[in-house]
């Protein structure tokens, strides 16, 4: 025990004691909580892109909403986001919508639950053609 200037006695090995008890409490409940985030994680295997293939329709991944075939021009790629619901054309397309110019290594993709409609660059290593 311990007198401080006013005359409280303070007993440290019992406040260190809780101290203790209160780590440990802590270290159980992220041990059992951690291995759930695990199990639920929403990680999804990278998806690769083919060469344009209208005759499939571009090989639309239900699941994701990507179309696994390069779509060649934004107003292509509209057209099938319109088919599927997709009405609203995402920012970060940094194209129009309308624009039926050719582009090269461009993905397509539906998002139903937001109504909108991406088409971006596909990176060099998640193609699976020149």
């Amino acid at each position: 025990f311990i007198c401080d200037h006013s005359g409280q006695i303070f007993d440290y090995k019992m406040k260190s004691n809780s101290a203790m008890w209160d780590f440990w409490v802590i270290i159980g409940v992220l041990g059992i909580l951690v291995p759930f985030g695990y199990g639920n994680s929403q990680y999804v295997d990278p998806i690769y892109y083919r060469p344009p293939c209208p005759e499939e329709n571009y090989d639309l991944d239900t699941e994701t909403g990507n179309f696994r075939c390069a779509v060649p021009s934004a107003a292509e790629c509209f057209g099938l986001c319109q088919e599927l619901g997709c009405n609203e054309w995402s920012f970060l397309s940094f194209v129009s919508s309308t624009s039926t110019e050719k582009l090269e290594h461009r993905r397509c993709r539906c998002v139903p639950e937001f109504n909108y409609c991406m088409y971006t660059f596909i990176p060099p290593d998640l193609r699976h053609y020149i």
